[in-house]
């Protein structure tokens, strides 16, 4: 898969997660179950990701430094154990994760 192709498909990853329908019933039932997610702070989190991360201008803009070959391939194995309450967690931690061996691939 291309970088451009990756690009678009984060992009549409943001452009669905935002568009979700049943985005809001997922946060009442999270803030029901623990009160640490309040609704706020979980459609907060939920539109940071999907306006600062999975735009594929910014993106793109954000590996435009690097040197990418297009069809680059990692030789890793990333796994995360993530507790069942902490999707969001766990979504932001796998994309540091796999941004880090992207970069350290480069090496």
């Amino acid at each position: 898969m291309s970088i451009k192709n990756r690009i678009e498909l984060l992009d549409k990853i943001g452009q669905k997660l935002s568009a979700m329908p049943e985005t809001q019933a997922i946060i009442s039932e999270a803030a029901k179950q623990n009160t640490w997610f309040t609704p706020e702070f979980s459609q907060s989190s939920i539109s940071a990701i999907c306006t600062e991360f999975l735009q594929a201008e910014k993106l793109s803009a954000w590996l435009k430094p690097y040197f990418i070959e297009d069809n680059f391939k990692l030789n890793k194995t990333v796994g995360i154990i993530a507790a069942e309450m902490c999707h969001w967690l766990a979504f932001t931690i796998f994309c540091v994760v796999i941004f880090w061996a992207f970069l350290h691939s480069l090496n």
